[in-house]
């Protein structure tokens, strides 16, 4: 049987990822170096050429990238210091793109067209996607493309994304709230159903206070002044999707 590898750093600069390809990942003079390929001889040789390429101050061709939008994805989260709740946003918002078109992923930027852009965000429309999800969709699409052009990845003329229509004016959902007897009424059922009464507490607080689902379950002890009745929130949870 043969032993499964294990996936992280296996050598100075050389990574195994889930997937099975192999990264290459290091700065070199100023430069972040970013390189997938199937084997580790395969990575190491490209990484030296273009190290051997700046020694010698050759840029790089501009418009010829073969790297996925899902290899970009990844090259931008791993290029900025963020939290783990928004990593988490971002992943869930390309996994958005992916549930549209399964082939995004792994469309080339030299291949990628202003319509695989369009198609993704007619969709989304089309299911009566919220609007905000589709503006952060919108979003992240421009800041990967905006990427890719700073990193020179593709000439920004090269870029699909500016030349890419979408459609205007669509359909917000209005976002009602509670009447103050309706909100009684939630409240005596979460009281009296022995199998609800857990969430009491939390949707009394989030009512009378306007806090959200993340920030009440995020609250410990010591948030809560009893003397002079006051919440402090300093944390808020998220559920991993």
């Amino acid at each position: 049987m043969e032993k499964e590898k294990k996936t992280g750093k296996i050598k100075s600069n050389i990574y195994l990822r889930a997937d099975g390809r192999y990264l290459a990942d290091k700065t070199y003079k100023g430069e972040r170096i970013i390189i997938y390929g199937e084997k580790v001889s395969q990575v190491e040789r490209e990484l030296r050429q273009r190290m051997s390429d700046i020694d010698n101050h050759i840029d790089r061709p501009k418009g010829h990238s073969k790297i996925t939008m899902e290899e970009l994805f990844e090259q931008y989260l791993s290029s900025r210091s963020i939290k783990r709740q928004s990593e988490n946003h971002y992943r869930w918002t390309f996994e958005q793109c992916v549930r549209e078109n399964k082939k995004f992923g792994k469309i080339r930027l030299d291949r990628l067209r202003a319509s695989d852009f369009e198609y993704i965000v007619n969709q989304m429309a089309d299911r009566g996607m919220k609007q905000g999800t589709i503006d952060n969709v919108r979003k992240l699409f421009r800041a990967l493309m905006n990427e890719a052009v700073k990193k020179d990845l593709i000439a920004i003329q090269d870029n699909p994304y500016p030349k890419a229509n979408f459609p205007n004016n669509l359909q917000k959902k209005e976002v009602g709230s509670l009447k103050e007897e309706e909100a009684q009424v939630l409240l005596d059922e979460l009281r009296k159903n022995a199998g609800h009464r857990i969430y009491y507490n939390c949707i009394y607080i989030m009512i009378y206070t306007g806090l959200r689902a993340g920030e009440v379950t995020g609250l410990t002890i010591d948030d809560l002044d009893l003397e002079n009745s006051c919440i402090t929130v300093k944390q808020n949870l998220q559920y991993d999707r």
